[in-house]
């Protein structure tokens, strides 16, 4: 349709004027436009009354050319969007994109672009979208509407094509002259930068190095004038330390030779009191034809760094100074130490397995007890100044976790009955790893600590050890709870500090070195997981660590992958009566039973206990606490006798460490005797034996002794042993010890007596202490390896109060072949003579 239909020729012409006119009018206010913000607001002043349409808008669109915002004028001056995050995809502008023209729709019924419906709805009937370019990229859309059918014709599509052609040129003419001021900013920025940095910049020729072409004028900083630089008779050389000019000469063409045309040297600077000033120089060598014609340099004042950096090696100097004196005062006073406690450990050792009155062994327990805690304390610093220093090591070894959990409550089982406390371990052997590799003597150390604490600030209830296995992450969660004092939450951050206690006033009720914490805790993050503590007081704490670990499959054990075979096929549908007045202990017991897939009763007193077992003829097994109110375990069996009936096996549970029960449990024909806190592993074996031999032998399983002395040891494993010691007290601590095991030793007070001993007879056991006078027991060591033949070479274990991993390296490096730390046990004396033979 012709917009001019029905005009004569001259309006016709008139009105095309009057369109160039203003046509021309748009483009003179576009060329005064600097933002694009103005070239917008002259299009919205211009382009409707131009090309004779209802409305008008612009769109701009994004980056990534996923979505487009339109942008129209709210009253008469703001310039606002009325539509973000529109998607270009299936829209007149994805036509505009694609095709880089004018999309024309002269009949919005018949399009299928949504956007273009929806405007349908608002009454538009005709729309162009016109491409606006900068710098050949499609940055927007300049659009147009009308509410008549086929409103637009060749001549709005022109003007509208000649509308946005006009206003790409501004826009792109707009970021030109940003992008320069831009430019000029950072350069005057750059200028004022360079002249009131601490950095000086020069340029020299390569033909004459000592001649500059440009120095910055902040050469100021240095004292210099820059007119200087440019007199006649100035060559670099004289403002360059003397000692400097060849090593920096050197490293230029060191650099140029290679093809490095990037570099930094340092030297010193003569200024001009004749002080000398540090500089660091990044050099630029610049080519021409690949020959080098002129440097650029950039020059630091870095007297303040190399002054800091001295100091920080003097002081790195001292503090090495210091760290080894502080090591060798710890292994020195470990060794002062260590040596007059094996002989108090080692004499009460002793003493201990004597006949004493009831005084005298309250007077001996007191004694070693003392002991222990005072080696606990050195044990302590020593490891937390290895800690500090960062030499502590871990093994990685395979272990049994579950054994040597036990091993834990061992140790402080006396200390928790004494209290009347239970110790319970939940340990699910089918979700829990039993053997794992890791450093068992950490791990251990870590919960003898907990669990030493728990009793310590528990004084009644029990004390709950719960082991779980992240299997994706290969991490162990231990958590050991106690029903004790708990720490008020205005003191929890006292715990995990070194030398730090819950309660520091000189009227605190417990003692301790405050170290057991923290040790515990850098422990833990050495093994890859970490500590922390839930507790309210008065209502106890759960303390808690994990650690990272890598487990050894029971496939790889045989003697466990039996034992689960035989346990399966055994206990299978056994039933159980668990008789316990203790919550905690029945619900070990019963999870001890579900595992091994035996079915069990419970009941919380052996007087509910005795019309079960008449009840219920068909009971395999009676697990019994002895301890209970109202009558106790073994009063209950004299009642099931006295009433003639039948007492399944039962195995007897207690915490009492006394003879007289165990007598009275023999004399009543208890088929086993078990001591708390229950080892798992003492159980399933006690089980496993009274299903798999003849039930009419009663049988008793009872701990081993803490001190066994075997007057056979000698017999059964006989050795010629020598023991080199020059301390008389640690002569006969020794001495007693292997004459109670039936040996009769020699004994030298030297290394060089050792020796002389060693070339005189023949020994198959040397016990060698390391610091001895005369010659240390490392030489001593050495010499007797070079001196006795091969076939006739002692095993030769060294006895040292030096308990750091270097002392152990040193023995070994030395040709021994075991480390015993003072004090030392009677088991660790046996073990290494059943491993000679």
């Amino acid at each position: 349709m012709d917009i001019f239909q029905g005009q004569s020729g001259i309006e016709k012409l008139e009105e095309q004027m009057q369109r160039l006119d203003m046509l021309n009018e748009y483009a003179l206010r576009l060329s005064q436009a600097n933002t694009w913000k103005m070239a917008f607001h002259f299009s919205y002043q211009y382009v409707e009354d131009i090309i004779g349409c209802d409305r008008f808008s612009m769109a701009l669109i994004d980056d990534n050319q996923k979505e487009w915002t339109i942008y129209a004028i709210q009253g008469q001056e703001h310039l606002r969007p009325v539509g973000t995050g529109m998607a270009v995809a299936n829209s007149p502008i994805e036509y505009v994109l694609t095709h880089k023209e004018i999309s024309l729709i002269n009949d919005t019924s018949q399009s299928t672009y949504p956007i273009v419906q929806e405007a349908m709805k608002n009454g538009v009937k005709s729309l162009m979208n016109a491409p606006i370019f900068v710098n050949t990229k499609i940055i927007g859309t300049l659009n147009i509407s009308s509410g008549t059918k086929d409103a637009f014709q060749p001549i709005q599509k022109k003007l509208l094509h000649q509308i946005a052609t006009l206003l790409s040129k501004t826009l792109e003419n707009i970021q030109l002259l940003e992008q320069t001021e831009l430019a000029l900013s950072e350069l005057d920025l750059a200028n004022k930068v360079v002249e009131k940095s601490p950095v000086v910049i020069l340029q020299w020729s390569a033909s004459n190095e000592n001649k500059l072409h440009y120095i910055s004028q902040n050469v100021e900083i240095f004292g210099y004038q820059a007119d200087y630089f440019y007199s006649d008779d100035f060559t670099l050389s004289k403002i360059i330390f003397e000692d400097d000019i060849p090593p920096l000469n050197a490293t230029i063409k060191k650099n140029v030779l290679a093809g490095i045309d990037d570099f930094t040297v340092e030297f010193r600077l003569i200024m001009p009191d004749s002080s000398l000033r540090w500089v660091e120089e990044k050099i630029t060598a610049i080519r021409s034809n690949g020959r080098v014609v002129q440097f650029q340099g950039v020059l630091f004042d870095i007297s303040e760094r190399k002054q800091m950096m001295a100091e920080l090696e003097k002081a790195k100097e001292e503090a090495e100074i210091a760290a080894k004196a502080k090591s060798e005062f710890l292994a020195t006073m470990s060794h002062e130490i260590r040596t007059p406690m094996n002989g108090v450990i080692g004499m009460t050792s002793l003493l201990n397995d004597t006949k004493l009155t009831g005084e005298q062994q309250g007077f001996v327990d007191i004694i070693r007890s003392s002991g222990e805690s005072l080696l606990t304390i050195i044990n302590d610093i020593l490891d937390f100044s290895k800690i500090e220093s960062g030499k502590l090591e871990f093994e990685h070894q395979p272990f049994n976790l579950l054994q040597s959990l036990e091993d834990a409550m061992d140790l402080v089982a006396k200390s928790a009955y004494d209290k009347g406390l239970e110790i319970i371990l939940y340990f699910d052997v089918k979700n829990v790893p039993k053997w794992i590799k890791g450093d068992i003597t950490r791990i251990r150390q870590i919960m003898v600590n907990l669990l030493s604490n728990a009793v310590k600030f528990t004084n009644e209830g029990e004390i709950t050890i719960r082991v779980e296995f992240d299997k994706p992450n290969n991490e162990l969660h231990f958590s050991v709870k106690d029903t004790g004092i708990g720490i008020p939450a205005d003191r929890m951050n006292r715990l995990f500090q070194s030398f730090s206690q819950v309660d520091s006033s000189t009227t605190r009720r417990f003692g301790g070195t405050g170290l057991g914490l923290a040790i515990s805790k850098h422990l833990s993050k050495l093994m890859g997981g970490t500590m922390w503590v839930e507790s309210k007081e008065n209502q106890g704490s759960t303390f808690h660590f994990t650690i990272k670990t890598t487990v050894v499959q029971n496939s790889n054990i045989p003697v466990e992958q039996a034992l689960e075979k035989i346990s399966d096929s055994i206990l299978k549908g056994k039933k159980v009566l668990i008789v316990d007045d203790n919550q905690a202990n029945r619900e070990l017991l019963h999870h001890c039973c579900k595992k091994w897939d035996m079915v069990s009763m419970q009941t919380d007193s052996a007087i509910h206990a005795i019309p079960i077992i008449k009840e219920n003829q068909d009971i395999d097994l009676i697990f019994l606490d002895y301890q209970m109110p109202e009558m106790d375990g073994l009063a209950m069996v004299q009642q099931l006798k006295k009433e003639n009936i039948p007492i399944p096996p039962t195995i007897l549970l207690t915490s009492i460490h006394s003879l007289d029960v165990k007598e009275e449990a023999d004399s009543l024909n208890i088929d086993v005797f078990l001591r708390k806190p229950i080892r798992i592993s003492n159980l399933l074996n006690s089980v496993l034996s009274l299903f798999a031999q003849d039930n009419s032998t009663p049988q008793s399983i009872t701990p081993k002794k803490s001190v066994d002395f075997d007057k056979n040891t000698a017999v059964n494993f006989p050795l010629r042993i020598l023991l080199a010691e020059d301390n008389l007290i640690n002569q006969k601590v020794a001495e007693r010890t292997l004459d109670r095991l039936g040996y009769q030793i020699d004994i030298v007070a030297n290394g060089k007596e050792a020796v002389d001993a060693t070339i005189r007879q023949q020994y198959d056991l040397i016990l060698m202490d390391v610091h001895m006078p005369e010659m240390d027991g490392l030489e001593a060591t050495r010499q007797i390896q070079s001196l006795v033949p091969a076939q006739k070479q002692p095993t030769i274990v060294a006895l040292t109060a030096g308990v750091m991993a270097k002392d152990k390296a040193r023995c070994l490096e030395a040709g021994m072949h075991q480390f015993l730390s003072k004090p030392f046990k009677v088991q660790d004396i046996i073990s290494i003579i059943k491993m000679i033979n």
